[in-house]
Protein backbone atom coordinates (compact mmCIF):
# COMPACT_ATOMS: atom_id res chain seq x y z
CA UNK A 1 0.00 0.00 0.00
CA UNK A 2 2.98 2.20 1.06
CA UNK A 3 4.24 1.67 -2.28
CA UNK A 4 0.77 2.17 -4.54
CA UNK A 5 0.51 5.68 -2.73
CA UNK A 6 3.81 6.27 -3.39
CA UNK A 7 3.30 5.94 -7.25
CA UNK A 8 -0.22 7.56 -6.83
CA UNK A 9 0.96 10.73 -5.55
CA UNK A 10 4.00 11.22 -8.24
CA UNK A 11 1.32 10.53 -10.75
CA UNK A 12 -0.75 13.60 -9.71
CA UNK A 13 1.70 15.42 -9.63
CA UNK A 14 2.81 14.68 -12.86
CA UNK A 15 -0.83 15.18 -14.04
CA UNK A 16 -1.10 18.50 -12.20
CA UNK A 17 2.72 19.84 -13.99
CA UNK A 18 0.85 19.17 -17.47
CA UNK A 19 -2.24 21.00 -16.41
CA UNK A 20 -2.64 24.09 -18.83
CA UNK A 21 -3.75 26.58 -16.24
CA UNK A 22 -1.34 25.16 -13.26
CA UNK A 23 -0.12 28.68 -12.79
CA UNK A 24 -3.33 30.14 -11.81
CA UNK A 25 -3.58 27.26 -8.89
CA UNK A 26 -3.04 28.94 -5.22
CA UNK A 27 0.37 28.55 -4.34
CA UNK A 28 0.32 26.57 -0.49
CA UNK A 29 4.05 26.46 -0.76
CA UNK A 30 3.70 28.03 2.67
CA UNK A 31 2.31 25.40 4.38
CA UNK A 32 4.91 22.34 3.23
CA UNK A 33 6.83 22.92 6.32
CA UNK A 34 4.24 22.40 9.10
CA UNK A 35 2.85 19.13 7.10
CA UNK A 36 6.23 17.83 6.95
CA UNK A 37 6.61 17.93 10.44
CA UNK A 38 2.84 15.96 11.40
CA UNK A 39 4.22 13.58 8.83
CA UNK A 40 7.72 13.27 10.18
CA UNK A 41 6.12 12.98 13.27
CA UNK A 42 3.27 10.21 12.30
CA UNK A 43 5.96 8.09 10.54
CA UNK A 44 8.78 7.85 13.34
CA UNK A 45 5.16 6.68 15.62
CA UNK A 46 5.40 9.46 18.26
CA UNK A 47 1.97 10.73 17.08
CA UNK A 48 -1.16 10.17 18.35
CA UNK A 49 -3.99 8.40 16.94
CA UNK A 50 -5.77 11.70 16.33
CA UNK A 51 -2.64 13.52 14.72
CA UNK A 52 -1.78 10.26 12.71
CA UNK A 53 -5.70 10.33 12.00
CA UNK A 54 -5.43 14.24 10.81
CA UNK A 55 -2.08 13.82 9.09
CA UNK A 56 -2.10 10.38 7.14
CA UNK A 57 -5.89 9.65 7.78
CA UNK A 58 -7.55 10.54 4.33
CA UNK A 59 -4.84 7.60 2.49
CA UNK A 60 -5.83 4.89 5.30
CA UNK A 61 -9.49 5.12 4.36
CA UNK A 62 -8.96 5.55 0.71
CA UNK A 63 -7.36 2.01 0.88
CA UNK A 64 -10.22 0.84 3.03
CA UNK A 65 -12.75 1.94 0.63
CA UNK A 66 -10.86 0.00 -2.07
CA UNK A 67 -11.02 -2.95 0.27
CA UNK A 68 -7.30 -3.21 1.17
CA UNK A 69 -7.55 -3.43 4.20
CA UNK A 70 -10.01 -3.00 7.04
CA UNK A 71 -8.50 -2.39 10.08
CA UNK A 72 -9.58 -0.92 13.36
CA UNK A 73 -8.54 3.11 13.95
CA UNK A 74 -5.71 2.63 16.96
CA UNK A 75 -4.88 -0.54 16.45
CA UNK A 76 -1.23 -2.03 16.40
CA UNK A 77 -1.68 -2.85 12.97
CA UNK A 78 -3.54 0.33 11.93
CA UNK A 79 -0.36 2.69 13.40
CA UNK A 80 1.77 0.44 11.47
CA UNK A 81 0.10 1.37 8.66
CA UNK A 82 -0.30 5.08 9.33
CA UNK A 83 3.53 4.90 9.30
CA UNK A 84 4.01 3.55 6.58
CA UNK A 85 2.12 5.60 4.28
CA UNK A 86 3.19 8.76 5.84
CA UNK A 87 6.88 8.08 5.15
CA UNK A 88 5.57 7.10 1.65
CA UNK A 89 3.90 10.23 1.37
CA UNK A 90 7.45 12.32 2.63
CA UNK A 91 9.14 10.54 -0.12
CA UNK A 92 6.53 11.97 -2.78
CA UNK A 93 6.85 15.32 -1.29
CA UNK A 94 10.75 15.13 -1.62
CA UNK A 95 10.16 14.19 -5.23
CA UNK A 96 7.88 16.95 -6.08
CA UNK A 97 10.62 19.62 -4.44
CA UNK A 98 12.81 18.07 -6.81
CA UNK A 99 10.69 18.22 -9.57
CA UNK A 100 10.46 21.40 -8.95
CA UNK A 101 14.02 22.60 -9.76
CA UNK A 102 14.05 20.30 -13.01
CA UNK A 103 14.90 17.18 -11.98
CA UNK A 104 12.70 14.07 -12.64
CA UNK A 105 14.97 11.25 -12.03
CA UNK A 106 14.61 11.19 -8.02
CA UNK A 107 14.37 7.48 -6.16
CA UNK A 108 13.26 6.59 -2.99
CA UNK A 109 15.96 6.37 -0.43
CA UNK A 110 13.56 4.88 2.46
CA UNK A 111 14.15 1.69 2.67
CA UNK A 112 10.16 0.67 3.35
CA UNK A 113 10.43 1.92 -0.59
CA UNK A 114 13.87 1.25 -1.71
CA UNK A 115 13.40 -2.58 -1.45
CA UNK A 116 9.48 -3.08 -2.21
CA UNK A 117 9.63 -1.36 -5.71
CA UNK A 118 10.36 -3.81 -8.18
CA UNK A 119 13.89 -3.31 -10.43
CA UNK A 120 11.54 -3.21 -13.44
CA UNK A 121 10.09 0.33 -11.81
CA UNK A 122 13.45 1.95 -11.14
CA UNK A 123 14.79 4.03 -14.12
CA UNK A 124 17.97 2.31 -15.79
CA UNK A 125 20.87 4.72 -16.50
CA UNK A 126 20.58 6.44 -20.04
CA UNK A 127 23.53 7.84 -21.37
CA UNK A 128 23.52 11.06 -22.56
CA UNK A 129 26.89 10.74 -24.52
CA UNK A 130 24.95 7.43 -26.01
CA UNK A 131 21.68 9.39 -26.74
CA UNK A 132 23.67 12.28 -28.82
CA UNK A 133 25.38 9.46 -30.80
CA UNK A 134 22.05 7.66 -31.78
CA UNK A 135 20.16 11.23 -32.53
CA UNK A 136 23.29 11.89 -34.76
CA UNK A 137 23.42 8.28 -36.32
CA UNK A 138 19.99 8.80 -37.45
CA UNK A 139 20.42 12.16 -39.14
CA UNK A 140 23.96 10.55 -40.91
CA UNK A 141 21.52 7.99 -42.94
CA UNK A 142 19.91 11.12 -44.03
CA UNK A 143 23.30 12.32 -45.33
CA UNK A 144 23.01 14.95 -42.68
CA UNK A 145 24.73 15.65 -39.36
CA UNK A 146 28.31 14.87 -40.26
CA UNK A 147 29.56 18.15 -38.71
CA UNK A 148 27.54 17.98 -36.16
CA UNK A 149 29.35 15.35 -34.85
CA UNK A 150 32.26 16.86 -34.89
CA UNK A 151 31.54 19.87 -33.13
CA UNK A 152 28.64 18.66 -30.69
CA UNK A 153 30.16 14.94 -29.51
CA UNK A 154 33.62 17.04 -27.43
CA UNK A 155 30.65 19.34 -26.60
CA UNK A 156 28.47 16.85 -24.15
CA UNK A 157 31.44 14.80 -23.12
CA UNK A 158 32.80 17.83 -21.39
CA UNK A 159 29.59 18.73 -20.00
CA UNK A 160 29.12 14.85 -18.84
CA UNK A 161 32.37 15.34 -17.36
CA UNK A 162 31.38 18.79 -15.79
CA UNK A 163 28.49 17.46 -13.86
CA UNK A 164 29.85 13.94 -12.85
CA UNK A 165 27.81 11.32 -14.41
CA UNK A 166 26.49 10.38 -18.08
CA UNK A 167 22.92 9.62 -17.08
CA UNK A 168 20.14 11.79 -18.70
CA UNK A 169 17.81 9.79 -15.92
CA UNK A 170 19.12 11.85 -13.21
CA UNK A 171 19.87 15.24 -15.25
CA UNK A 172 18.84 18.34 -13.59
CA UNK A 173 17.43 21.72 -14.64
CA UNK A 174 19.82 22.96 -12.09
CA UNK A 175 22.66 20.77 -13.53
CA UNK A 176 22.14 22.27 -16.75
CA UNK A 177 21.98 25.93 -15.59
CA UNK A 178 25.35 26.04 -13.61
CA UNK A 179 26.84 24.24 -17.20
CA UNK A 180 25.13 27.42 -18.52
CA UNK A 181 26.66 29.66 -16.13
CA UNK A 182 30.18 28.03 -16.38
CA UNK A 183 30.65 28.48 -19.43
CA UNK A 184 29.73 31.85 -19.41
CA UNK A 185 32.50 32.36 -16.90
CA UNK A 186 35.09 30.20 -19.42
CA UNK A 187 34.42 33.61 -21.42
CA UNK A 188 31.91 31.32 -24.21
CA UNK A 189 29.90 33.85 -26.01
CA UNK A 190 25.80 33.30 -25.65
CA UNK A 191 25.82 32.88 -29.42
CA UNK A 192 28.20 30.02 -28.99
CA UNK A 193 26.29 28.54 -25.95
CA UNK A 194 23.41 28.54 -27.58
CA UNK A 195 23.79 27.64 -30.92
CA UNK A 196 26.33 24.89 -29.83
CA UNK A 197 26.18 23.82 -26.12
CA UNK A 198 22.26 24.02 -25.51
CA UNK A 199 21.57 22.93 -29.17
CA UNK A 200 23.69 19.71 -28.65
CA UNK A 201 21.98 18.67 -25.28
CA UNK A 202 18.41 19.79 -26.54
CA UNK A 203 18.72 17.95 -29.69
CA UNK A 204 19.69 14.53 -27.95
CA UNK A 205 17.24 14.73 -25.23
CA UNK A 206 14.50 16.23 -27.63
CA UNK A 207 15.24 12.92 -29.49
CA UNK A 208 15.19 10.62 -26.49
CA UNK A 209 12.08 11.84 -25.52
CA UNK A 210 10.54 11.19 -28.99
CA UNK A 211 11.76 7.59 -28.64
CA UNK A 212 10.52 6.97 -25.60
CA UNK A 213 14.20 7.19 -23.53
CA UNK A 214 13.27 9.33 -21.06
CA UNK A 215 10.23 10.68 -19.60
CA UNK A 216 11.10 14.48 -19.11
CA UNK A 217 13.91 17.08 -20.86
CA UNK A 218 15.21 19.24 -17.83
CA UNK A 219 16.98 21.28 -20.82
CA UNK A 220 13.43 22.20 -22.61
CA UNK A 221 13.06 25.83 -20.59
CA UNK A 222 16.65 26.52 -20.22
CA UNK A 223 17.84 29.25 -22.78
CA UNK A 224 20.43 32.14 -22.51
CA UNK A 225 19.67 35.12 -24.54
CA UNK A 226 21.32 36.43 -27.26
CA UNK A 227 21.61 40.36 -28.58
CA UNK A 228 22.83 40.81 -32.18
CA UNK A 229 25.41 42.38 -32.44
CA UNK A 230 25.03 45.69 -34.94
CA UNK A 231 26.26 45.82 -38.04
CA UNK A 232 28.64 47.90 -39.59
CA UNK A 233 29.03 47.43 -42.78
CA UNK A 234 27.17 44.96 -45.47
CA UNK A 235 28.06 40.93 -44.60
CA UNK A 236 29.17 40.29 -48.64
CA UNK A 237 32.19 42.23 -50.00
CA UNK A 238 31.89 45.14 -51.71
CA UNK A 239 33.23 44.84 -55.58
CA UNK A 240 36.92 46.99 -54.74
CA UNK A 241 37.36 43.98 -51.91
CA UNK A 242 36.25 41.19 -54.21
CA UNK A 243 38.26 42.52 -56.88
CA UNK A 244 41.62 42.50 -54.82
CA UNK A 245 41.04 39.04 -53.38
CA UNK A 246 40.63 37.67 -57.27
CA UNK A 247 43.39 39.63 -58.75
CA UNK A 248 45.50 38.16 -55.35
CA UNK A 249 44.12 34.99 -56.15
CA UNK A 250 45.26 34.42 -59.92
CA UNK A 251 48.71 35.63 -59.36
CA UNK A 252 49.56 32.70 -56.60
CA UNK A 253 52.50 30.64 -57.78
CA UNK A 254 53.07 27.70 -55.82
CA UNK A 255 56.25 28.46 -53.69
CA UNK A 256 58.14 26.56 -50.49
CA UNK A 257 56.90 23.05 -49.13
CA UNK A 258 53.22 24.49 -49.99
CA UNK A 259 51.32 21.80 -51.04
CA UNK A 260 49.76 21.31 -54.93
CA UNK A 261 46.64 20.99 -53.65
CA UNK A 262 46.70 24.04 -51.55
CA UNK A 263 48.45 26.01 -54.29
CA UNK A 264 45.36 25.16 -56.35
CA UNK A 265 42.68 25.75 -53.98
CA UNK A 266 44.37 29.30 -53.57
CA UNK A 267 43.86 29.70 -57.53
CA UNK A 268 40.62 28.26 -58.27
CA UNK A 269 38.56 28.56 -55.06
CA UNK A 270 38.05 32.63 -54.70
CA UNK A 271 36.75 32.80 -58.49
CA UNK A 272 34.63 29.27 -58.22
CA UNK A 273 33.16 30.93 -54.87
CA UNK A 274 32.64 34.29 -56.61
CA UNK A 275 30.94 32.55 -59.46
CA UNK A 276 28.59 30.31 -57.82
CA UNK A 277 27.82 31.50 -54.30
CA UNK A 278 28.79 28.21 -52.65
CA UNK A 279 30.30 27.93 -49.43
CA UNK A 280 34.24 27.61 -49.49
CA UNK A 281 33.85 23.73 -47.95
CA UNK A 282 31.69 22.50 -51.07
CA UNK A 283 33.76 24.14 -53.42
CA UNK A 284 37.29 22.92 -51.60
CA UNK A 285 35.78 19.58 -51.60
CA UNK A 286 35.20 19.00 -55.21
CA UNK A 287 36.54 16.18 -57.12
CA UNK A 288 37.53 15.42 -60.56
CA UNK A 289 34.37 13.71 -61.62
CA UNK A 290 32.53 16.37 -60.20
CA UNK A 291 32.96 18.51 -62.64
CA UNK A 292 30.72 17.33 -66.04
CA UNK A 293 29.42 19.06 -69.34
CA UNK A 294 25.64 17.90 -69.92
CA UNK A 295 23.61 19.07 -73.56
CA UNK A 296 27.25 21.42 -73.89
CA UNK A 297 26.23 23.03 -70.33
CA UNK A 298 29.79 22.99 -68.33
CA UNK A 299 28.95 22.50 -64.13
CA UNK A 300 29.80 21.13 -61.38
CA UNK A 301 28.68 18.78 -58.85
CA UNK A 302 27.96 19.56 -54.54
CA UNK A 303 27.52 16.50 -53.67
CA UNK A 304 27.63 14.97 -50.03
CA UNK A 305 29.50 11.69 -51.44
CA UNK A 306 32.34 14.07 -51.72
CA UNK A 307 32.28 15.30 -47.97
CA UNK A 308 29.70 17.76 -46.31
CA UNK A 309 26.86 19.35 -47.78
CA UNK A 310 24.54 21.18 -45.44
CA UNK A 311 21.51 21.64 -47.05
CA UNK A 312 22.11 17.35 -47.31
CA UNK A 313 20.87 16.72 -50.86
CA UNK A 314 23.27 17.44 -54.25
CA UNK A 315 22.98 20.43 -56.18
CA UNK A 316 24.26 20.99 -59.97
CA UNK A 317 25.56 24.52 -60.66
CA UNK A 318 26.54 25.63 -64.19
CA UNK A 319 29.89 27.45 -64.64
CA UNK A 320 30.05 30.76 -65.38
CA UNK A 321 31.89 31.71 -68.35
CA UNK A 322 34.65 33.56 -66.99
CA UNK A 323 35.63 30.67 -64.98
CA UNK A 324 35.70 28.66 -68.54
CA UNK A 325 37.80 31.46 -69.61
CA UNK A 326 40.11 31.82 -67.15
CA UNK A 327 41.28 27.84 -68.01
CA UNK A 328 39.43 26.02 -65.11
CA UNK A 329 38.52 23.03 -67.33
CA UNK A 330 42.29 22.65 -68.54
CA UNK A 331 43.01 22.25 -64.70
CA UNK A 332 40.56 19.65 -64.01
CA UNK A 333 41.51 17.79 -67.71
CA UNK A 334 44.86 17.97 -66.70
CA UNK A 335 44.06 16.82 -62.96
CA UNK A 336 45.31 13.03 -62.12
CA UNK A 337 41.52 12.81 -60.22
CA UNK A 338 39.80 12.61 -56.60
CA UNK A 339 39.71 15.80 -54.54
CA UNK A 340 41.04 18.84 -56.73
CA UNK A 341 41.81 20.65 -53.91
CA UNK A 342 42.78 18.86 -51.21
CA UNK A 343 45.39 16.84 -49.39
CA UNK A 344 44.13 13.39 -48.70
CA UNK A 345 47.57 11.78 -48.77
CA UNK A 346 48.32 11.54 -45.49
CA UNK A 347 44.86 9.66 -44.57
CA UNK A 348 42.56 12.55 -42.93
CA UNK A 349 38.90 11.94 -43.94
CA UNK A 350 37.40 14.89 -46.28
CA UNK A 351 35.87 16.63 -43.33
CA UNK A 352 39.31 17.34 -41.54
CA UNK A 353 41.02 18.22 -44.74
CA UNK A 354 38.49 20.99 -45.13
CA UNK A 355 38.82 22.32 -42.70
CA UNK A 356 42.68 22.09 -42.52
CA UNK A 357 42.48 23.93 -46.03
CA UNK A 358 39.86 26.42 -45.36
CA UNK A 359 42.03 27.69 -42.23
CA UNK A 360 44.99 28.06 -44.51
CA UNK A 361 43.10 30.18 -47.41
CA UNK A 362 42.02 32.17 -44.23
CA UNK A 363 45.46 32.68 -43.30
CA UNK A 364 46.70 33.52 -46.45
CA UNK A 365 43.94 36.24 -47.23
CA UNK A 366 44.56 37.83 -43.90
CA UNK A 367 48.66 38.15 -44.33
CA UNK A 368 47.75 40.31 -46.74
CA UNK A 369 44.53 41.77 -45.08
CA UNK A 370 42.26 41.30 -47.78
CA UNK A 371 39.49 40.74 -45.34
CA UNK A 372 38.06 43.32 -43.77
CA UNK A 373 37.69 43.02 -39.80
CA UNK A 374 34.27 41.11 -38.77
CA UNK A 375 33.52 39.48 -42.30
CA UNK A 376 33.35 36.13 -42.47
CA UNK A 377 35.25 35.10 -45.55
CA UNK A 378 32.76 31.93 -45.87
CA UNK A 379 29.41 33.30 -45.98
CA UNK A 380 31.03 36.67 -47.75
CA UNK A 381 31.20 35.41 -51.04
CA UNK A 382 27.46 33.72 -50.55
CA UNK A 383 26.33 37.08 -49.11
CA UNK A 384 27.90 39.25 -52.24
CA UNK A 385 26.34 36.18 -55.08
CA UNK A 386 23.19 37.06 -53.81
CA UNK A 387 23.14 41.11 -53.97
CA UNK A 388 24.77 41.06 -57.53
CA UNK A 389 22.23 38.43 -58.33
CA UNK A 390 19.50 40.50 -57.10
CA UNK A 391 20.92 43.28 -59.17
CA UNK A 392 21.43 41.32 -62.30
CA UNK A 393 17.85 40.47 -61.93
CA UNK A 394 17.81 37.04 -61.61
CA UNK A 395 14.64 35.04 -59.79
CA UNK A 396 14.92 34.83 -56.28
CA UNK A 397 14.20 30.79 -56.64
CA UNK A 398 16.80 30.51 -59.27
CA UNK A 399 19.74 32.25 -57.06
CA UNK A 400 17.84 29.93 -54.04
CA UNK A 401 19.02 27.13 -56.55
CA UNK A 402 21.99 28.14 -57.55
CA UNK A 403 23.45 28.18 -53.29
CA UNK A 404 21.13 25.16 -51.79
CA UNK A 405 19.08 27.66 -49.98
CA UNK A 406 15.28 25.74 -49.42
CA UNK A 407 12.44 27.16 -51.40
CA UNK A 408 10.16 29.32 -49.34
CA UNK A 409 7.05 28.92 -50.24
CA UNK A 410 4.94 25.72 -50.90
CA UNK A 411 4.59 27.11 -54.23
CA UNK A 412 8.08 27.17 -55.45
CA UNK A 413 8.44 23.16 -54.93
CA UNK A 414 6.48 23.09 -58.09
CA UNK A 415 7.85 22.19 -61.19
CA UNK A 416 12.48 22.13 -61.96
CA UNK A 417 15.32 24.64 -61.94
CA UNK A 418 17.13 23.04 -64.84
CA UNK A 419 20.48 23.21 -65.58
CA UNK A 420 20.13 25.57 -68.53
CA UNK A 421 17.93 27.46 -66.55
CA UNK A 422 20.55 28.53 -64.34
CA UNK A 423 22.89 28.69 -66.99
CA UNK A 424 20.72 31.15 -68.47
CA UNK A 425 20.57 33.44 -65.18
CA UNK A 426 24.51 33.41 -63.53
CA UNK A 427 25.61 34.14 -67.71
CA UNK A 428 23.87 37.84 -66.15
CA UNK A 429 26.21 38.31 -63.97
CA UNK A 430 28.90 40.38 -64.88
CA UNK A 431 32.54 39.49 -65.44
CA UNK A 432 35.07 40.60 -63.45
CA UNK A 433 38.24 42.50 -64.68
CA UNK A 434 40.78 41.16 -63.76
Amino acid sequence: MAVAHYFTELDLDLAERRYPDRGIISDMSWTRKARRKVLIDTAAGISTNEEMDAAIGWAIDAFRDRRNHNLVRGSEEWRALAMSLAASQLEALDRARERDRGDFAGRPTNSLLADAIPEADKPKPVSIVGLLDAYLSEREASGKGQVARKRWTPVIKKFVKQIGHDDATRLTKAEIIGWKEASLDAGLSPRTIKAVNLAALKAALNWAIENDKIAENPAANVDIRVDRKPSSRERGFRDDEALAILKFSKLHKRSGRESEALANAKRWVPLLCAHTGARVGEILQLRRQDVFERDGLHAIRITPEAGTVKAGGHRDVPLHEQVIAEGFLDFVQGHSGGPLFLNTTNGAPPRTAVDTAQGRLRQWLGAKHLIPHGLQPNHAWRHRFKTIGREAGIDSRILDALQGHAPRTAGDNYGDVTLRAMKNAIDLIQRYKL
